[in-house]
């Protein structure tokens, strides 16, 4: 079994989970494909993909929560991309080692390929792009124009939506929103209720979480956290090990960083820099 890659304590669990959670399906799709695949059939339609690969759209052959009996579905490169009682449908695609199971639903024109998984009872749907070793699960939702890939973990309800991206090893959970155009990545996580959208970015191996924001243009980096009902906001950049934190905001061009800890209901605007060091 492959190891999974990634330094927050917190999200090691679930991504050790997802991970064996894949692994466990791909075997049991190559043994068990005939099984699988008793709810649907692939039909003689096919076609040839932007990305050259042939797919068959497929058909509903049991009633089920997603599909009643004869009715059309989506695009698959093979049975092995759908298995459990999950369903494409619409236009959507899925192929190469990408695969829908449990109950999930990819539709209308999304699309889900290379090593990507969607479980649980994720949904994932509009022009949105899943793709790499991406893991979307539970109650997540994907969707409008938005796109998950390198290692990139999105479960609980969370909301992904807009043009926002989630890539390399960026990971959302619990009720949090990533929208607008926003970007999570490098091993940043969100958690809680957080909502990051408009043009902000988290990254490196940046927290943030609880009811907290980051919005505008905003960027979060380094080793920052933000959280309970902090926001971070217009051009403000918050890195280094800083924390923001109770209902406190940074805002403007400000820059927070080295050890500092803004809190309570202070507000930080302007252009000011505030560096604090460690023990102060």
């Amino acid at each position: 079994m492959r190891t999974p890659r990634y330094r927050h304590k917190e999200t090691a669990e679930e991504i050790y989970r997802l991970f064996t959670l894949q692994e466990n399906a791909t075997e049991h799709n190559r043994n068990e494909g005939s099984k699988l695949s008793m709810h649907f059939k692939l039909t003689d339609q096919t076609k040839v993909n932007d990305a050259g690969v042939k797919l068959h759209r497929i058909m509903c052959v049991r009633s089920f929560e997603h599909a009643t009996e004869g009715k059309y579905g989506g695009w698959v490169e093979s049975k092995y991309n759908l298995s459990g009682f999950a369903w494409v449908g619409d236009e959507a695609e899925v192929w190469g080692k990408a695969e829908v199971i449990d109950t999930a639903l990819v539709s209308g024109r999304a699309k889900v390929y290379g090593n990507a998984c969607v479980q649980g009872r994720a949904r994932v749907y509009g022009d949105a792009r899943v793709h790499g070793n991406t893991w979307v699960s539970c109650d997540a939702y994907v969707y409008d124009s938005s796109e998950l890939y390198g290692r990139a973990v999105v479960s609980g309800r969370v909301h992904v939506r807009g043009d926002a991206r989630i890539f390399e090893g960026g990971s959302a959970q619990g009720d949090a929103e990533v929208s607008g155009s926003a970007r999570v990545c490098g091993k940043a996580s969100i958690r809680g209720s957080a909502r990051i959208h408009c043009f902000a970015i988290v990254t490196d191996e940046a927290r943030v979480g609880d009811r907290a924001e980051v919005c505008g243009h905003a960027s979060v980096m380094g080793y920052a956290e933000v959280w309970e009902s902090a926001k971070v906001s217009d051009g403000a950049i918050v890195y280094g090990k800083a924390k923001i934190r109770d209902q406190a905001e940074v805002t403007g061009t400000a820059h927070v960083k080295g050890w500092t800890t803004i809190g309570g209901q202070e507000i930080i605007g302007g252009s000011v820099v505030v560096e604090r060091s460690r023990g102060l």
